[in-house]
């Protein structure tokens, strides 16, 4: 299968790394994004212990457009039966970098078009939206004139870690605290914090060492809505196996 984690800029090399650890598999860099291919267990073990990825898309498309047109025929080649079923719902997220003629908006727009008449072509039913709280999230992601299409398997980005009891207004991002362990070969040495805010880096050099996994703190995630999920090879489903 076809992956790519979306990560803060400038650490796209820790993250490829990391990624190479957790699923075994060779990555590919770009600009805040890392590509790779790995059977379904890598959408667990990315989601439940990756430190310095924001989310996880399955790959569903990546092509060079002109202009709206051909994003709309790149969307709608796409098979979504075997991500959406006809009873979830979905919303399009759009983020674009470069000059264009056409805005985010309208990427959503055309896109969510796309979706709707490929899965009426295959399955004869016209998919709901639900703009505030869909099943599935179709991520879509412009950069100069290219377009990437995947389904969001994370939900909320892996750096909202849900360990905090406060959010400082100035705290570091923890994907970046730990993207700074991993760029410094912490294993457990002695600390200093330089900053001494929101004490972020430590928390996470603590949770390094101890292996403490990104769902201790966090459960809810977008993967358990969609077809591909198995709990045959979900790596910490507490339900019976075949």
């Amino acid at each position: 299968m076809d992956w790519f984690v979306t990560t803060p800029l400038g650490v796209e090399d820790i993250t490829a790394g990391e990624v190479e650890e957790l699923v075994g598999s060779l990555t590919s860099v770009d600009v805040g994004k890392v590509f790779f291919k790995a059977p379904l267990e890598a959408m667990y073990l990315i989601n439940y212990s990756a430190r310095t990825v924001n989310r996880l898309y399955l790959l569903l498309a990546r092509d060079y457009f002109e202009d709206l047109n051909d994003i709309y025929r790149i969307a709608k080649n796409v098979d979504y039966t075997t991500v959406i079923t006809p009873d979830k719902s979905f919303a399009v997220r759009c983020e674009r970098i470069g000059n264009h003629l056409f805005t985010s908006v309208d990427v959503a727009r055309v896109v969510g078009q796309a979706v709707i008449d490929s899965f009426m072509g295959s399955r004869g039913v016209r998919l709901r939206v639900n703009l505030d709280e869909p099943d599935v999230e179709v991520g879509v992601f412009v950069r100069f004139n290219e377009v990437l299409i995947g389904v969001n398997t994370t939900g909320e980005s892996l750096h909202r870690r849900r360990y905090r009891v406060y959010n400082h207004p100035a705290a570091l991002k923890t994907t970046l605290a730990a993207s700074m362990l991993r760029l410094g070969n912490y294993f457990g040495q002695p600390l200093l914090d330089p900053l001494c805010g929101g004490g972020t880096i430590p928390i996470e050099a603590a949770h390094k060492v101890r292996r403490y996994p990104i769902i201790l703190f966090r459960k809810d995630y977008h993967f358990v809505k969609l077809p591909i999920h198995d709990v045959g090879v979900d790596i910490m489903s507490d339900k019976p196996r075949p």
